[in-house]
């Protein structure tokens, strides 16, 4: 497979990812899903999951751990679906929240399909991981990370390129300049709590539905499309 098309299939199967808690937690509010829970614990019901079916998908050299990681993802999220469907929304919005293994999981599969894409790989994998530094700030009172730092997005090697001849070009330009600033913004308010003994309130900004966790997903969403 030509490395244009190949790029294609993981920037895709990223944002498909992405989005999957956002699903779950519509179903956990409305009580409802266009999914069954069969369809969801059916890994190969998922465009990536028939994809690594096929020769080009099998031939990735990461291609066994994905695949189990991709079952294990799967799985976990048709538990969360079941619970929701079933009038358990408690039981399910905590096997979803920050730490939880569905949580991980799907940080997880996102940092191994966005390595697996050498344009915008290791940025997706930077700011995806900023959740982990933030959550250990929060358990610690601690960071290598000072708040200044972390507001500023020109610090950041995604912020210095999008700065660049090739970063400026690019068509959504100033909508993922705001976006990217707007994370750094949050992301120090975050820091700011936790450093500062306000843990339970920078837990909050943090949980599912929380402005940093659709500006974290709006941001991987739009990375994603550039590396296609």
């Amino acid at each position: 497979m030509k490395e244009s098309n190949m790029n294609k299939k993981i920037s895709e199967a990223i944002v498909m990812h992405n989005h999957w808690k956002f699903d779950l937690k519509n179903a956990i509010e409305t009580g409802q899903s266009a999914f069954t829970v069969n369809d969801i614990q059916n890994p190969h019901f998922c465009v990536l999951g028939r994809w690594l079916d096929t020769v080009e998908g099998k031939s990735l050299s990461d291609y066994s751990q994905l695949l189990e990681l991709h079952e294990i993802f799967h799985h976990e999220a048709g538990k969360i679906l079941h619970l929701a469907l079933t009038g358990q929304p408690s039981q399910a919005i905590a096997k979803m929240q920050l730490g939880s293994l569905f949580s991980q999981l799907s940080s997880q599969l996102i940092d191994k399909l966005a390595t697996m894409n050498p344009k915008m790989g290791e940025a997706i994998v930077m700011h995806n991981r900023w959740k982990f530094d933030l959550k250990e700030a929060i358990a610690t009172g601690q960071s290598h990370i000072i708040v200044e730092d972390a507001q500023n997005h020109l610090l950041c090697s995604f912020g210095k390129w999008l700065y660049s001849a090739e970063g400026i070009i690019l068509p959504n330009y100033l909508e993922l300049v705001e976006v990217h600033s707007e994370f750094h913004k949050e992301a120090a308010k975050i820091l700011s709590l936790a450093l500062t003994g306000e843990s339970s309130e920078a837990i909050a900004r943090m949980q599912l539905g929380s402005y940093f966790s659709r500006i974290s997903s709006n941001l991987i969403d739009k990375l994603a499309e550039i590396g296609q």
